[in-house]
């Protein structure tokens, strides 16, 4: 389960509150934007039992990121990153032996230039390139307050998915959660932190362990050459004396149909969602 929010400096105020939140939901995953944190106060948003990894601003006050991770989830940091124009937190967290996820927490500021969007999306296409190249099976979960910056090109160059669909802040929706696995998550709005303006975001993770059904034909050699045959062998002559054009057009895909059907049925598949090519 993964909790995200925009807190807009992590004050007393909102600690406290955030206290509660993760004493209801028990978040394993915890992210936090804009904490206006430093490496002189950052002791101050410790919370038990959980590891922390941060990328906080050098030159002035605000922006960073803040991630939590319980400590019983073996988890690894792979990057941090914090620029006058965007922070990024990179981590791999394995689940299990086999299940490994980058998980990316990111700021960008809003009404940057034109090229220092293009800094932040080079940097997320890059990094997300490099690091699944390493990790080879790895999912991917990239969350924080984008501020509207555009990224279609990196969700399609990686097949991510957005799965927060309602508004985070008044009636705009700038905090995104994108990942390559968007059935797998549920997300929930919730209140804002105290004093704050961003809704607070709750995704329940279902296992990724859960089977699709999928459906394949089994297509080989011998098959296509069988389908080859029949097709040579049909009587055409149901076609060619038929004048409307829609009715051959039926007649003939119900032919092929029934033809791939005889050699290459349908099966339905019960598959990992790792296995789904």
């Amino acid at each position: 389960m993964t909790y995200s929010t925009n807190c807009r400096s992590l004050n007393h105020d909102k600690l406290n509150d955030l206290a509660v939140h993760i004493q209801e939901r028990n978040p394993d995953i915890i992210c936090l934007i804009e904490t206006w944190l430093t490496e002189f106060n950052q002791h101050t948003a410790s919370i038990n039992n959980y590891n922390h990894f941060w990328a906080h601003r050098k030159d002035r006050t605000g922006g960073g990121v803040f991630m939590y991770v319980k400590d019983n989830l073996p988890s690894k940091q792979l990057l941090l990153l914090s620029t006058p124009t965007f922070s990024a937190v990179w981590i791999l967290i394995r689940a299990a032996a086999n299940q490994k996820t980058i998980y990316c927490c990111v700021y960008h500021p809003p009404g940057q230039p034109k090229d220092k969007c293009d800094d932040t999306r080079n940097h997320l296409l890059d990094t997300t390139q490099k690091l699944l190249t390493k990790h080879k099976s790895a999912h991917i979960v990239v969350t924080g307050d984008f501020n509207r910056l555009e990224l279609d090109e990196y969700q399609s160059s990686f097949n991510l998915s957005q799965v927060i669909d309602f508004d985070t802040r008044g009636d705009a929706t700038l905090d995104l959660i994108l990942t390559d696995l968007p059935r797998f998550c549920v997300p929930s709005k919730l209140a804002p932190l105290v004093s704050n303006d961003h809704c607070c975001i709750y995704v329940h993770s279902q296992p990724i362990t859960a089977f699709w059904t999928i459906a394949r034909r089994c297509v080989t050699e011998s098959r296509k050459v069988a389908i080859g045959l029949d097709v040579a062998n049909y009587d055409w002559l149901c076609i060619k004396n038929v004048d409307n054009v829609n009715t051959k057009l039926e007649i003939y895909t119900q032919a092929i149909t029934s033809i791939v059907d005889k050699h290459c049925p349908v099966k339905r598949l019960r598959v990992k969602p790792q296995n789904v090519a």
